[in-house]
């Protein structure tokens, strides 16, 4: 683990592989460690960069509240300390917001944008249904264990929670282990409930991907569909039968799209 000076916060970060940089943005609540390996997956074919967003993991997390812009201005903060120009940039849910601000203020930094399970804010958006807003969200009168499998809940589909209970009780460890600070999480629910890009999408210049599951509860693939339409010529994947945390529940057909699509990129 590498620590990189970024403005107001000192940024945690991994460097996996080698190749072209990949940038890799979590979402709310997680931290580089929530890749899973993912991170390692993608190493075999990038320099993958995974770090821990503004408010979690080992990066400071400074009084909130934060905003979106704020977390992309980080990211680009944090590669100018790696010394990195041009990056592909691949962000999930909250991480899939930032990489959206980013592409769009900084155009030229992007070789390709990889947008995972995410949405574009404001008004227009689809929302969760509200017992899966209370699960995932809602936390008093619930302890910390009954908290965090509660997200967990929302985040992957019940069956492979049954198939992988080492996946599950190894998530739960962690969340137990490394609570995030109640300010923090405020400071990062204030940025995504800021976020509203959907005027905008129509300015990015970057190829883009956009992946999801079919089955996700927390941000509905219908926000996938209207975020490809609005980009110019974006493409869209589907996982079938996978929950939020796509590249947890298939991780091979995840890694394998963005490979295909960045090659596709290259000529």
């Amino acid at each position: 683990m590498s620590v990189a000076r970024v403005r107001d916060i000192d940024i945690a970060y991994q460097l996996t592989g080698v190749g072209e940089p990949l940038v890799m943005i979590m979402g709310i609540t997680g931290s580089k460690w929530h890749w899973l390996g993912f991170d390692r997956r993608l190493g075999e074919d990038f320099l993958a960069i995974a770090f821990d967003n503004r408010g979690i993991g080992e990066t400071t997390a400074p009084e909130g509240p934060y905003t979106i812009s704020q977390m992309a201005e980080d990211t680009i903060g944090l590669l100018d300390a790696i010394g990195i120009d041009r990056a592909h940039v691949f962000g999930v849910s909250m991480g899939g917001m930032i990489a959206q601000e980013l592409a769009l203020a900084h155009p030229d930094r992007v070789r390709t944008l990889i947008l995972g399970c995410t949405n574009f804010g404001g008004t227009t958006q689809i929302l969760p249904a509200p017992e899966v807003y209370q699960r995932a969200f809602i936390v008093a009168g619930k302890g910390a264990e009954q908290a965090t499998r509660d997200i967990l809940s929302v985040n992957l589909r019940p069956d492979f929670m049954e198939k992988h209970p080492d996946v599950v009780e190894g998530l739960v460890r962690y969340g137990m282990e490394h609570r995030m600070k109640k300010h923090a999480l405020a400071g990062q629910m204030a940025a995504v409930s800021e976020h509203d890009t959907a005027s905008r999408l129509h300015a990015i210049t970057s190829p883009t991907l956009v992946l999801a599951g079919d089955a996700d509860e927390l941000i509905p693939p219908q926000n996938s569909i209207e975020i490809a339409g609005l980009i110019p010529q974006a493409q869209i994947t589907f996982f079938p039968g996978v929950a939020h945390m796509f590249w947890v529940e298939a991780p091979e057909e995840a890694a394998f799209q963005i490979r295909r699509f960045i090659r596709g990129q290259r000529g």
